[in-house]
């Protein structure tokens, strides 16, 4: 798989920039000064999709205007969405059909 350089989420196009610099993180949604999501480079190849889409669900939230008390809560829903919502479209194809996907 090619590391993609952006991603479309709604009408906003988002740069994916691949980082040395995130010593722990496999990745970040930076909303300033531009919007965008960075990768830790040494990020595997395997593991790209779900880290973008994680990334992708805290774009989601700040370009719709969600505010959370704390991180952790962010940080805990990105977390339970990022495996429910792909695990319920694939036991559920009419849902996915339904939705155009």
């Amino acid at each position: 798989m090619a590391k993609p350089k952006q991603i479309l989420i709604g009408s906003h196009t988002v740069p994916v920039e691949y980082v040395k610099t995130l010593p722990d993180d496999s990745g970040q949604f930076m909303a300033s000064p531009n919007p965008c999501i960075q990768i830790n480079d040494r990020v595997k190849a395997g593991n790209l999709p779900s880290t973008i889409f994680h990334e992708s669900l805290h774009a989601l939230f700040y370009f719709h205007g969600c505010e959370f008390e704390k991180e952790a809560n962010e940080e805990a829903t990105v977390r339970v969405l990022e495996t429910a919502l792909p695990d319920m479209l694939k036991r559920n194809p009419w849902l996915k059909r339904g939705l155009g996907l």
